[in-house]
């Protein structure tokens, strides 16, 4: 940047002295002395040349550092976003943040090499013309600069005309993107029931919006641009007028009016300049304040003296009352006590708080009331990552990476050995199905596993979760989308896992968990029920009647 500036610097400053070298070429002629005539053009073509290199080195340089800044804010809103909390992701949506990252970013680049570095150019560039200007005649510089005034009250009433618009456009440039990604994520569904019209039409209305967000700007700015250019050009007739009269009277010679026509041609530069710099600092702002609106959003609270320290597996709940907003409360006085190497199973109707309560162990939200111990220690204290590490969790919906199935199943533990993917696949019931495929594990999976079937992505998310062996095993539906023979294989597997790790399922199927160590059964975010397979049978409840009505459907 320091050498980007400098070269700017010396660039600008041949440009300045080469009206006073062609004033000393024209006033020879005029006096017909053509003795230093080769001398002076052969000066203007070196400066020239020089001028034109160090313009080369300016660019070039300056453009590879707003590359570099460009790189440097994508880089730090992509850390900043791995350390909120995921509640922060379910009020931004994907698109709007694709949106600011892309091209958000994009306009503080174009404002720091286009505006911010033509700032220092313009004020030098100003500078030296007023004072060559004024050296040469300062009636003349007095008369011609009288514009001034008005180009500041224009610039002025401009930009507060259009720095509104451009947040305006920023917005719907971000709805626009959030709506063709999730347009097009959803293809299958919109193909399957023939809507294709309908999101064409959804998507061509808000590039509509753009459109006219960015036209509504552009009328402003296609006024003020010529009427800047007017006003500037104003001047030179008076340079014209009043010079030739200075002319004619021996006041002032033809070579200095050139000259003088000259600089005040650099000064317009500048002035016409301000429009287009006016124009990217509004729009730097808008996206600006977008930007800065991620990355001043809370981080997940990490404890002032973190314990780090070997997990067991023990996880309490006392009194925990959780709700994604203070309207929406998902689970109310929850109570559990499980031992390590304990299988809980976790039953009741949809969205009665299930999966919720496996969110809260590895802290992806945090409770509003109560507390939740893991071996007799606030989760709150532990060290995040540690926590974490120490956690495996398979989802409802399982994701895999645009990768290979080896590097999808070792994500969490990246030195495990061949040996020990392979254990964990044979657990997972999925190591058959992987060396059918041509390239086995190093198969790619394609983006979000699109290449795989659902139950085949869920047991590779198994054999993901298994290999970390984590003292605490989260299963969410994780069997969901697999065959009851695949699926009872699985849990056979689980029954040796048992002497590792904690396990939490939540389950469809209730023929799979009739072996747990305890069984909670919830409705309406409280637990209505717990106890053993047999026990809960017993009391003929909520369990019973979920259980017989699933025996009658298999038959």
């Amino acid at each position: 940047m320091v050498l980007s500036i400098v070269a700017l610097t010396i660039a600008t400053i041949l440009s300045l002295i080469t009206p006073r070298i062609l004033q000393s070429g024209i006033d020879s002629l005029t006096s017909k002395d053509t003795r230093n005539l080769p001398y002076y053009a052969g000066l203007i073509v070196g400066i020239a040349t020089v001028r034109g290199v160090l313009t080369y080195i300016q660019r070039y340089l300056s453009g590879l550092f707003t590359e570099k800044i460009g790189k440097a804010i994508k880089d730090e809103l992509y850390e900043h976003l791995h350390h909120v909390p995921v509640s922060y992701f379910n009020r931004m949506p994907i698109g709007e943040l694709v949106s600011r990252a892309s091209s958000d970013v994009e306009v503080v680049k174009r404002f720091v090499n286009n505006a911010l570095i033509n700032v220092f150019w313009i004020i030098l560039l100003f500078c030296g013309s007023m004072y060559f200007v004024f050296t040469t005649n300062v009636r003349l510089a007095l008369v011609s600069l009288l514009i001034l005034p008005f180009i500041s009250i224009t610039t002025v009433k401009f930009s507060r005309r259009v720095r509104p618009l451009h947040l305006k456009t920023q917005q719907q440039i971000a709805v626009m993107t959030r709506v063709a990604e999730e347009n097009l994520y959803g293809i299958k569904i919109v193909k399957s029931y023939g809507r294709e019209e309908y999101v064409i039409d959804r998507f061509n209305k808000e590039s509509l919006g753009v459109l006219n967000r960015v036209l509504a700007s552009t009328r402003i700015s296609a006024v003020y641009s010529p009427l800047i250019g007017f006003i500037a050009n104003s001047s030179l007739l008076v340079v014209l007028l009043y010079g030739g009269i200075q002319v004619i009277s021996d006041n002032l010679t033809i070579g200095e009016l050139v000259a003088f026509n000259s600089y005040i041609g650099m000064l317009l530069w500048p002035m016409r300049s301000i429009g287009n710099i006016v124009n990217l600092s509004q729009r730097y702002i808008a996206a600006k304040d977008r930007l800065l609106e991620i990355l001043n959003s809370p981080c997940e609270v990490e404890p002032k003296t973190p314990i780090v320290k070997p997990i067991k597996g023990e996880v309490v709940f006392k009194d925990v009352t959780f709700g994604y907003d203070r309207d929406n409360i998902v689970l109310k006085n929850i109570n559990i006590t499980v031992k390590p190497g304990e299988m809980i199973a976790i039953v009741g109707p949809t969205g009665c708080g299930k999966s919720t309560i496996l969110e809260l162990i590895p802290r992806l939200y945090d409770p509003q009331y109560g507390t939740i111990f893991i071996d007799e220690v606030d989760i709150k204290r532990y060290k995040l990552d540690h926590l974490r590490k120490n956690i495996g969790m398979v989802f409802q919906e399982p994701f895999l990476f645009s990768d290979t199935i080896r590097n999808n199943i070792a994500f969490g533990a990246p030195s495990a050995s061949m040996e020990e993917i392979i254990e964990v696949c044979k657990k997972a019931q999925c190591y058959d199905f992987i060396m059918n495929l041509p390239d086995g594990f190093d198969t790619l999976v394609g983006e979000r596993g699109v290449t795989l079937s659902g139950g085949e992505r869920q047991r590779i998310s198994l054999a993901r979760a298994l290999l970390i062996q984590p003292p605490i095993l989260l299963l969410d539906e994780a069997t969901s989308s697999v065959d009851v023979e695949t699926e009872l294989s699985i849990h056979e597997a689980l029954e040796d896992f048992r002497k590792k790790s904690t396990i939490f399922i939540v389950a469809h199927r209730l023929s799979t968990i009739r072996s747990a160590d305890k069984i909670l059964v919830l409705e309406n975010g409280r637990i209505v029920e717990r106890g053993t397979h047999e026990e809960l049978l017993d009391r003929n409840g909520m369990y019973a009647r979920i259980y017989h009505l699933q025996l009658v459907g298999e038959d």
